[in-house]
């Protein structure tokens, strides 16, 4: 056997099966991937969270406990083009979430709104959202859309007390 005529390389079979095997792999990998980019935003969120309901906090010591109606009367560093309003509800938007802070009956509460975006930038299907109430700023609640009802639990790790 003349050796200058042997061919070297891989077969189409050969390099098809280690496609195959790639894709599965890759295919199996994607949920966990997913979920654990989305604790990431979550866990983005929860500190966003905590900032700004400490800068309420500090607002409403220095104003007599009245709630700020504006994101931008708040001693925090945030985007001016960020901030919309909305039915008299202002909202800071920044990532893949939606700010808000809710007055009832002199009762702050801090929120983000988790949408699917489209890439247009236009709203999608809400999928949950993380509140902190002034009154205790320990607890983190969660709360996820009727079509994820075990979203907060099961994806993101967040139980409600």
């Amino acid at each position: 056997m003349n050796i200058l005529n042997k061919k070297v390389g891989y077969t189409l079979m050969e390099v098809l099966i280690v496609v195959v095997v790639i894709g599965i792999l890759a295919t199996m990998g994607m949920p966990f991937y997913r979920n654990h980019l989305e604790r990431q935003r979550a866990a983005i969120a929860i500190t966003n969270l905590r900032m700004i309901s400490d800068s309420v906090e500090r607002y409403m010591s220095l104003h007599a406990n009245v709630v700020p109606t504006n994101f931008a009367l708040l001693d925090l560093e945030l985007d001016p083009s960020h901030m919309t309003q909305n039915n008299n509800q202002w909202i800071y938007s920044e990532g893949y979430f939606d700010y808000y802070i809710t007055n009832r009956n002199g009762r702050a509460t801090v929120s983000a709104e988790r949408s699917n975006y489209e890439l247009d930038g236009s709203g999608g299907e809400l999928w949950y959202i993380l509140s902190i109430d002034l009154d205790d700023t320990s607890k983190i609640s969660c709360t996820s859309d009727h079509e994820h009802p075990d979203y907060c639990e099961n994806t993101l790790h967040i139980c409600n007390d």
